[in-house]
């Protein structure tokens, strides 16, 4: 199939910055064209030394963009008493400002350059009072040279995991996104539970790359080696592993899909 005649799929791994192993996976995997795009976590004790690999050739190959974080490091509050506070509107409009202002701060200081998009750990950039003031942000921040968004709208048959990502403000942050001029993904594939080992894992891609449309992102979670105190470490390594194995280019073939960053995508 010519080139031209395949979906773009914008492939992007979360949790930049939180390990050594899950910043290794992301650098090889975008150094092999395996990945478009990674989010950062900028509030890590170990930002800036994650942020010295995300070297100028690195960034030629992929989106770098910022994973907005009230609940991993510094966290605000425990993530299901985050989600009860937004959704009633009760957590306080400046302080939700100044924490997403001072992780765009911290974007800016180590990489030198505003995000190229922005989504958000565990989805919390979806929620009421946070996505209001997240677009507020951008927008006051970058105008016409605003960050994309990454939507976290999963895609039909992700599950009940899935349905409880949307109802948690997918569709209102689609809403406001569009209204305010924002350019977006579309639908989120990649929604399971963690709970697949590397031949499973290859067998559900196959099955999202099915679904794969233009402006449709595939989201991951990779790293070279797993955390003894990170929960998803078995899974991280296991995607890792199906994502860097050479039939990875044949599936992708096989679907009639390439890997596009956002910045291209929303270009053409």
């Amino acid at each position: 199939m010519p080139l031209q005649d395949m979906t773009p799929l914008i492939l992007s791994a979360d949790d930049y910055g939180m390990d050594a192993g899950i910043d290794a996976a992301v650098v090889d995997l975008a150094m092999r064209g395996r990945l478009t795009a990674t989010s950062c976590l900028t509030l890590s004790p170990r930002w800036q030394q994650a942020a010295s690999s995300l070297t100028r050739e690195v960034r030629g190959r992929i989106d770098v963009g910022l994973h907005l974080d009230f609940t991993e490091f510094d966290p605000v509050m425990p993530w299901s008493t985050l989600v009860v506070a937004s959704c009633a509107r009760l957590l306080r409009a400046s302080e939700v400002s100044r924490r997403i202002a001072r992780q765009l701060d911290a974007f800016e200081a180590a990489t030198g350059t505003p995000p190229d998009y922005v989504d958000g750990h565990r989805h919390i950039h979806q929620l009421p009072q946070i996505r209001s003031a997240l677009l507020r942000e951008l927008d006051a921040r970058y105008g016409r040279s605003r960050p994309w968004i990454r939507l976290s709208r999963p895609a039909p048959g992700s599950g009940f995991k899935g349905s409880v990502i949307d109802l948690l403000g997918g569709r209102g942050l689609e809403r406001a996104a569009e209204q305010a001029g924002f350019r977006c993904s579309r639908r989120l594939l990649g929604v399971y539970g963690f709970d697949l080992k590397t031949a499973d894992y290859a067998v559900a891609v196959k099955g999202w790359l099915a679904q794969a449309r233009r402006f449709d992102a595939l989201m991951v979670h990779v790293a070279r080696e797993a955390s003894s105190s990170d929960p998803l470490g078995p899974a991280r390594v296991a995607e890792y592993a199906a994502l860097g194995d050479d039939a990875f280019a044949g599936t992708l073939h096989e679907a009639g899909v390439r890997l596009a960053r956002g910045s291209e995508v929303f270009a053409s």
